[in-house]
């Protein structure tokens, strides 16, 4: 079984050839210094700050 990829239609707003822009996310993983509060990305800081005590990880 082959795939003819030139017949393929894609809902995708991307090209092939282009590379999708990142996104910053925020993790699930606990704090490692509460170990209560979830981390976020903290643009002014450069890294992860936990949301219950506010340190970075």
């Amino acid at each position: 079984m082959s795939v003819d990829r030139s017949n393929v239609d894609s809902d995708s707003p991307f090209e092939p050839s282009e590379t999708p822009p990142l996104r910053l996310s925020a993790s699930y993983m606990g704090c490692r210094h509460c170990e209560e509060g979830s981390l976020v990305y903290d643009a002014d800081a450069g890294g992860s700050r936990c949301r219950t005590c506010g340190k970075l990880d």
